[in-house]
C-alpha cells in the first residue's frame, strides 16, 4: 500500500480504476453529451459524484458487515445486475460462502480486497471505498446494503465492475456466470420450455430435482425470460407481479406430503416488488393451511420475498439456473487448455446411418484426423464414482471475444497410455453438448456415474474437448474442471 505513505493522504486511491466516468461508462464521452443519456439508467442517476463510506453514513462508523450477511441485506440500485446481485443474495443465505470473497476489509484504510473466480482461478481484486453516489437522488447510486452503515454490497459490486472493466459492463449479463464467478461452482441453465423438459415438468421429477439441490446447498435462481419480433430481450412486467428477463433468487422449496402442498421462496433482489397471485402477502389462501406461517417462520412485509405454488411458479418462470458447489469430502481439478493450430480439430463430422451397411453394432468410425487433434484428457475411476465435467470459455469480458458453441466428448478405453485416434460408438459415454444445447455459451456441464470396469474388464475415460463451429476453429483458450465424488 505504498501508494498510502506517499501521499500522505488518510485513506487509498485507486490509481486503475479512477473515480471518474471512465470507470462508470464503456463511452463516457457519449454518456455526457448524448440525450436522452445512454445507457438508460445514467437518466436516473443524474449528476454521480464519488464518496467514501465515511462520507455517507455519517452518524457512526461505517462497516464492511453488521451482524453478519443475509440475502435481505441486498437492494439493487440503478444499474441492472440484477443477474449479480441475485447471486449475491443467494450466496448470503450461506454466509461462509460470501465471507470467501470479501479477502481484506480495510474500510477504515480506504480500501478493500475481493475475490472472484474467473477463467479456472480465484482472482483477487483491489478497490478504494470511493463509491458511486447520485447527487440527484441523494443516495448510493448502485448496489446498496439494507442497514445503511454497512458497505460489503457496494465494495463487492464496484470490485466485480473493476474486473470487468466498468460498471456499464456489468449493466445485463446471465446469472449462470454469476454464480459461478461468485462461488467457483459449477453452473447449469434448464430451459423450461424445451420439449425433453415437459415430461420431468409434467410428472414431478424436476420438482423432485430443485428439492435435492435446494437440500444440498446449490445455488438456483430463476427468470421469465421473453423476447421481441426481432429476438431481443426486453423490461416488463410480466403477468401478476412477475418482471420479464429480471434475475430471482430461489432460496427454498418445501414438500407438504400432510397438506399436499408444494411451495416455493422466491426474493427479488430490488428489495420490494412482489408475486401479486396465490400465497401473495395478505391472500386469503393463507387462512386455508392452518399453522402454514408458523412453519414456514413467514412474515408478511413488501421486502420483495414471497412463497409460491410450483403450478404458478411454473406458469411464471421459463429458466432456471443452478450452481452446484462440491463439499471438501470431493476431488476437484483444474485444467488449463487452448485449442490452436493443429489441436483446433473443430467438431466431429456428422455420420451417415449405417444399419444398412454394417451388421455388426461395434462399429468403427471413420478416422477423423482433425478431430482428434483435439486436447485429449485422460482420467481413472477405482470404484464407482459420480463426475461433474466442465468446459469453460474465457470470459468475454476479459478476452473481448464472442462465445462460440463447444463441446465435449467422454470416451471409454482400455489403455491408460496411448492416444485415441480410432473410436467406436459403443465407447462413446456421453456428449455434453446435444440438439438444443449447442449455442454459445461460457460454460457446459455434464455429469455422469462411472464405473472403473465395463464386461468385467478394466477400462479408463478420455474427454476431448472441441469448437463446434463447422470450418471455423478458432485459437482459444479454456478451462477443463473436474469434480468426482470419489
Amino acid at each position: 500500500m505504498a501508494n498510502l505513505s506517499e501521499t500522505g493522504e488518510k485513506y487509498w486511491a485507486d490509481p486503475e480504476f479512477i473515480n471518474e466516468d471512465v470507470s462508470l461508462y464503456l463511452d463516457p464521452d457519449k454518456t455526457a453529451t448524448s440525450e436522452p443519456k445512454s445507457p438508460d439508467y445514467a437518466e436516473k442517476t443524474g449528476h454521480v459524484t464519488w464518496k467514501r463510506p465515511q462520507d455517507i453514513y455519517t452518524v457512526g462508523e461505517p462497516k464492511m458487515c453488521v451482524n453478519g450477511v443475509e440475502p435481505a441485506d441486498v437492494e439493487q440500485g440503478a444499474l441492472g445486475d440484477c443477474w449479480l446481485l441475485s447471486s449475491f443474495m443467494l450466496l448470503a443465505s450461506q454466509p461462509q460462502l460470501l465471507q470467501n470473497l470479501i479477502v481484506y476489509d480495510g474500510i477504515d484504510k480506504g480500501f478493500a480486497v475481493f475475490q472472484f473466480f474467473k477463467n479456472g482461478k480465484w482472482q483477487q481484486i483491489i478497490v478504494d471505498t470511493l463509491i458511486p453516489y447520485s447527487e440527484t437522488q441523494k443516495s448510493i447510486a448502485y448496489a446498496r446494503s439494507h442497514n445503511p452503515q454497512e458497505f460489503w454490497l457496494p465494495l463487492l459490486e464496484k470490485a466485480y465492475a473493476k474486473l470487468q472493466g466498468s460498471y456499464e459492463s456489468i449493466n445485463g449479463g446471465s446469472m449462470a456466470v454469476g454464480l459461478v464467478d461468485v462461488s467457483g461452482g459449477v453452473s447449469e441453465k434448464f430451459v423450461l420450455t424445451d420439449p425433453d423438459m415437459q415430461g420431468p415438468l409434467a410428472n414431478g421429477q424436476f420438482f423432485r430435482q430443485l428439492l435435492k439441490y435446494n437440500s444440498q446447498g446449490y445455488l438456483i435462481g430463476c427468470a421469465n425470460s421473453q423476447k421481441d419480433d426481432h429476438g431481443n430481450t426486453h423490461d416488463g412486467n410480466g403477468p401478476q407481479g412477475i418482471l420479464f428477463n429480471h434475475a430471482y433468487g430461489l432460496e427454498r422449496i418445501e414438500d407438504f406430503k400432510d397438506i399436499n402442498l408444494q411451495i416455493l421462496r422466491i426474493r427479488n433482489p430490488w428489495g420490494h416488488g412482489e408475486w401479486e397471485g396465490r400465497f401473495k402477502d395478505e391472500d386469503e389462501a393463507w387462512d386455508e393451511f392452518k399453522n402454514l406461517r408458523d412453519r414456514l417462520n413467514y412474515t408478511f412485509k413488501n421486502d420483495g420475498n414471497w412463497w409460491m405454488m410450483w403450478e404458478d411458479w411454473k406458469a411464471h418462470f421459463n429458466r432456471v439456473y443452478v450452481c452446484k458447489l462440491f463439499p471438501q469430502s470431493w476431488s476437484q481439478f483444474s485444467v488449463p487448455g487452448k485449442w490452436e493450430g493443429n489441436t483446433a480439430g473443430g467438431p466431429y463430422p456428422v455420420q451417415p446411418d449405417r444399419d444398412e451397411e454394417v451388421k455388426s453394432s461395434h462399429a468403427k468410425i471413420d478416422s477423423n484426423d482433425r478431430w482428434f487433434n483435439n486436447p485429449q484428457y485422460r482420467f481413472t475411476v477405482t470404484k464407482k464414482t459420480q463426475v461433474i465435467i466442465s468446459l469453460m470459455q474465457e470470459d468475454f469480458n476479459t478476452s473481448k471475444k464472442e462465445y462460440i458453441p463447444v463441446n465435449f466428448t467422454v470416451v471409454r478405453v482400455k489403455s491408460r497410455r496411448d492416444r485415441l485416434y480410432d473410436l467406436d460408438q459403443d465407447d462413446i459415454v456421453c456428449n455434453a453438448a446435444e440438439g438444443g444445447q449447442r449455442f454459445s455459451q461460457r460454460e457446459i456441464t455434464k455429469t455422469l456415474t462411472l464405473e472403473p470396469t465395463y464386461n468385467k474388464k478394466n477400462v479408463h475415460y478420455i474427454i476431448i474437448p472441441n469448437t463446434e463451429n463447422e470450418g471455423k476453429n478458432p485459437e482459444r483458450p479454456f478451462f477443463l474442471r473436474i469434480f468426482s465424488s470419489e
